[in-house]
This record gives structure tokens, C-alpha cells and sequence, in this order.
């Protein structure tokens, strides 16, 4: 009992002592940055910090592939290397002057009918906002498995598109249809652009 009762004064006394020379210690203002410092600092270091700043760091990065005015014949290589291309097809200004006159062409030259045109022109559109969002989140370090990616949602939507028109032969048209489009219309309104 009585070892308990000396334990507890000089655990008091310490304390009180502490205590006594932490405020002594504070009240300095230099010592008090350098100690708020030296805190701020060890925070600054932990884990969490440098682990969020290296995830920053890694958002930062993207695939950036160099674009040119060459025709590509599929819309992943469209959308990754061709100048322009997602605009010509997701901006509403180009996008409405296309799908009236992709509506005239095939409804005129082709004979699709209007419901199969409509359908026709959705898919696309839906297809091509897909792939331009997976476009614009490729690391650069997994490049090769997220165009796969692309590629596998563009063949899909593709099947799908070739039966809306009816045959093999009508959906090559439309393609070359789509490749004057944009040589015609993308590049000669916007000759001066050198990025998308």
C-alpha cells in the first residue's frame, strides 16, 4: 500500500514536472515553431501522404499517341490516331450535320429504311462516346490490353450495325461513306488544327 502511494507522488511530481517544462517550453516562440515544425513534418512524411502523392502523380500520366489526318479504318484507330476524328463525330455541331447527311445517304444511295437509320445512327454514337471514354483513360503502361478492350466493344457494335444495313457489301460503302465525310467535311473546315 504504501509502495502504491509513493508510486502515485512520484508519478504526480514527474507529471507536474513535465507538464511545467512543456509550458516553459511552448511559451518560447521558437521553440514552439521548431516543435510544431518538427510534427508538421512527420506528418508530411507518413505513408498516406506519399502514397496519395504518388497516385496524383500516376493519374497525371496518360496515353498520348501522336494523331495524324490518315483515314483509319476502324473507330478504335480512329479515335486513337486520327485528327479529329471524335469531334467530327461527338461534337453537337458536326454530329448533326452528319446524321443528316448520313440519314440522305443511306436512305437514298443505299435503301436502308428510316428505323434501321436511326438505330444505325444511335449505336454509333453510343459506341463512339464508349470508346473515346476508354480512349481518354489509357495508361500508359497497360496500353495494349486496354485497346484490346476497344477493340472487342467496337466489334461488337459493329455485327450489329453490318445487320441494321443489310450486307456486307452496303456497310463497306458506309465506311467509305464515313472516310470522304471526314476528308470533306473535318478537314477542310478545320485545315489549321493540329491537335484534337
Amino acid at each position: 500500500q504504501q509502495k502504491a502511494t509513493l508510486f502515485v507522488k512520484r508519478f504526480k511530481k514527474f507529471g507536474l514536472s513535465a507538464t511545467a517544462a512543456l509550458t516553459l517550453v511552448l511559451s518560447i516562440p521558437t521553440s514552439r515553431s521548431f516543435i510544431f515544425d518538427f510534427f508538421k513534418q512527420d506528418s508530411v512524411n507518413t505513408g498516406a501522404h506519399i502514397f496519395s502523392q504518388q497516385m496524383q502523380t500516376e493519374r497525371a500520366r496518360r496515353f498520348e499517341p501522336t494523331k495524324s489526318d490518315q483515314w483509319r479504318e476502324n473507330y478504335t484507330d480512329a479515335l486513337l490516331y486520327t485528327k479529329g476524328y471524335a469531334e467530327l463525330k461527338l461534337t453537337p455541331n458536326y454530329q448533326d450535320k452528319w446524321i443528316r447527311d448520313l440519314h440522305e445517304y443511306l436512305y437514298t444511295k443505299l435503301r436502308v429504311d428510316e428505323d434501321s437509320i436511326v438505330k444505325l445512327a444511335s449505336l454509333e454514337a453510343a459506341m463512339v462516346t464508349k470508346l473515346k471514354e476508354e480512349a481518354d483513360s489509357i495508361h500508359p503502361d497497360y496500353v495494349d490490353q486496354q485497346v484490346s478492350k476497344m477493340r472487342s466493344m467496337e466489334s461488337e457494335s459493329v455485327a450489329q450495325m453490318q445487320k441494321l444495313i443489310g450486307s456486307d457489301k452496303k456497310f463497306e460503302q458506309f465506311r467509305k461513306f464515313s472516310e470522304d465525310y471526314y476528308y470533306q467535311e473535318y478537314l477542310k473546315r478545320a485545315p489549321a488544327q493540329t491537335t484534337e
